[in-house]
């Protein structure tokens, strides 16, 4: 099953070159289908506000998919040391302690969460008039995106054995799947009153977040993976606590991260209203296509760091980082380029005056792009060196940062696009940081400190 590479540099390369070239025709796929979904869904609800409380829990979605305690991508590290070193025994020790430690927890977390869903004020939480959606109605949308979350949250950690496994293509594939499906259904739908709509969307996604997931780890566990699919008999509390250890580590800092980038629709709907969230929505959507595209690449590249690492190929690990410094600076050039165009295409895309132009704006949009591009660049290093003492201590400080400044800015403004100039305040010093300490460790690595 583990197929041994005599030249490792050349197969490293290789690797990301298959990977990299299968995503870019997944993912250029999928931002089509991105970009036709927006004005789908303005159709389909035919209400901003209603529109941007989808848009708001689709952001919270993304927030929770993070409480995984650590257990995907600590599985994501070790299996990647484990293939690297051909244990097949260690590899399915890892995958069972993982599937069934995960499993029992999201089965508590549905449970609990489905019956407290009841006691919270979910139109004061999403800030939706009751006129617009009722609250017995926003109660099912909630409990049944919630189902369809924890269903996904234990499907999806076939995603980190395709990581570890150097299979990035077939993750990308299975989102492109269900990028496609959701834009069929809101094409297709009967349209009736929003707040109807609202509801038949939440009871499709269970089906439609979760079937592809479901699908594609069971051709692989009953076919190519056969001889590491998880069993009972092969969990192990030594397991257990390897993948807690770094992943544990990668947990805190997601939930970290979560609380400074995920939140945003929440704090723009919360602070000033959920329209503005669909004008968010346009401007991220386009300046998010070049760190899309750069994240294409870094997909592959997370395990295969930790496999040069396990190997000690740190000559390759450096010269990669030089290669993604040199494409990061690039991109960056791109996001500023793109501004002057940034008006023709939205009117080609969504209309006349789907939204208000305003260049300062957009620039503050070219930055905030430049350095989230930088800054997913350094976090893949970090997290495949594990080596996240940085990222944990500027997160920490930046979730302060955010919830302060955020607090005092909208006592005198309603400007939503300070909720951006939040995210650059915060990521840029530790841009700063984590870039110094890559270099001082890969240095170090090689003997030249």
């Amino acid at each position: 099953m583990f197929k041994f590479f005599r030249n490792r540099t050349k197969n490293y390369d290789l690797i990301i070159i298959i990977n990299v070239f299968a995503a870019f025709i997944i993912k250029g796929g999928g931002l089509v289908v991105s970009l036709l979904s927006t004005p789908a869904f303005i159709k389909y609800f035919n209400n901003d506000a209603v529109l941007g409380v989808w848009y708001t829990i689709l952001s919270v979605i993304t927030w929770i998919m993070n409480f995984d305690l650590g257990i995907g991508n600590g599985l994501r590290n070790h299996l990647a040391a484990s293939i690297t070193k051909k244990d097949e025994k260690k590899s399915k020790e890892l995958i069972s302690t993982s599937y069934i430690s995960f499993g029992l927890l999201v089965f508590v977390l549905g449970v609990i969460g489905y019956f407290l869903a009841r006691f919270i004020d979910w139109n004061s939480f999403f800030n939706i008039s009751i006129e617009l959606v009722s609250p017995a109605s926003m109660l099912t949308v909630v409990r049944c995106v919630f189902l369809g979350i924890m269903i996904q949250f234990f499907l999806r950690l076939i995603n980190s054995v395709l990581y570890a496994m150097q299979k990035s293509a077939l993750i990308n594939a299975t989102s492109f799947i269900i990028s496609i499906l959701q834009l069929l259904f809101v094409l297709i739908a009967p349209s009736k009153s929003a707040e109807e709509n609202l509801i038949l969307l939440s009871y499709a996604y269970i089906f439609i977040n979760s079937l592809p997931y479901a699908i594609i780890t069971v051709v692989l566990f009953a076919g190519r993976f056969k001889s590491i699919c998880p069993s009972f008999d092969s969990f192990k509390k030594s397991a257990f606590k390897m993948v807690m250890g770094v992943g544990g580590t990668i947990f805190v800092c997601q939930i970290l991260y979560m609380i400074i980038i995920n939140t945003n629709n929440f704090f723009i709907s919360h602070y000033t209203n959920t329209e503005n969230v669909v004008e968010y929505e346009v401007f991220n959507r386009l300046f998010s296509l070049v760190g899309t595209i750069t994240a294409l690449i870094m997909s592959p590249l997370w395990s295969m760091i930790t496999r040069a690492i396990t190997e000690k190929d740190y000559d390759w690990v450096n010269k990669l980082y030089k290669k993604i410094m040199i494409l990061v600076f690039a991109t960056s050039a791109f996001e500023f380029i793109a501004i002057p165009f940034i008006k023709p295409i939205i009117k080609i895309w969504l209309g006349e005056n789907a939204v208000q132009i305003n260049y300062l704006n957009l620039i503050i949009f070219a930055i905030w792009g430049s350095i989230f591009t930088w800054h997913n660049a350094l976090s893949t290093f970090a997290c495949g060196m594990s080596k996240m003492k940085t990222q944990t201590i500027c997160y920490i400080v930046g979730v302060v940062v955010k919830l302060i400044f955020l607090y005092l800015v909208y006592k005198v403004t309603d400007q939503w696009v300070y909720v951006i100039i939040s995210n650059i305040i915060i990521l840029l010093p530790y841009c700063i940081a984590q870039h110094f300490v890559l270099k001082r460790q890969l240095k170090y690595n090689k003997g030249e400190l």
